[in-house]
């Protein structure tokens, strides 16, 4: 008897949360909620797609006025000090062609699988190595796009305090030193930190 007595005070006890959970109290509706979209380049290969095409079909068909560029270290210095910059250009010049405001994602875990994308040549690298190659490259960045006006924040990493992804190293202190170095040299526009909500 005492069993099933527990038993059915557990059950009563989860039936009560779940029963709250999704039928007592109202999200406040939200008003001016303004939608966006991602890109990655990556992300659009990996699909077998014109990446280029694809991104033109996202602001040309979808007319969308808020993209998230999610770039790939391994894929703009994909050799020590060598930097391509051909694609990013194209992809931050075409928005802003159309006024559209853009989030721009950088630093070693910036979405998409394997999330951090670091490059070939870095991966034997101590972690201090690799870090202080990470902070080189993204100065690198910001120089070049911080003139931008379609860019209106940096997201600097993507969910760097989630723990998925084929990630060499985590570091929530040099995730601090990331976001130092991109207010020192853009202190006028804000940083943006994402969080799946996962942890």
């Amino acid at each position: 008897m005492t069993i099933f007595l527990l038993f059915l005070f557990v059950f009563l006890i989860l039936f009560l949360v779940v029963f709250s959970y999704f039928f007592l109290g109202k999200a406040p509706r939200q008003k001016n909620v303004i939608f966006g979209v991602n890109f990655s380049q990556k992300g659009a290969e990996s699909l077998k797609l014109d990446w280029k095409e694809t991104y033109l079909a996202i602001l040309d068909d979808l007319k969308t006025k808020q993209i998230k560029l999610i770039t790939h270290w391994d894929l703009i210095e994909k050799q020590n000090n060598n930097y391509y910059f051909d694609d990013t250009d194209w992809q931050v010049k075409e928005a802003e062609k159309r006024e559209v405001k853009m989030i721009f994602v950088l630093g070693i875990k910036t979405g998409r699988w394997p999330e951090c994308h670091d490059p070939e040549w870095a991966k034997n690298f101590s972690k201090k190595e690799e870090q202080q190659e990470l902070l080189n490259y993204i100065e690198k960045i910001i120089l070049r796009y911080k003139d931008s006006p379609s860019i209106i924040a940096w997201q600097v990493e993507n969910e760097p305090l989630f723990e998925f992804g084929e990630c060499p190293w985590q570091d929530k202190d040099f995730w601090k030193k990331e976001i130092k170095l991109v207010k020192s040299l853009d202190p006028a526009r804000p940083i943006i930190a994402s969080d799946s909500g996962e942890q």
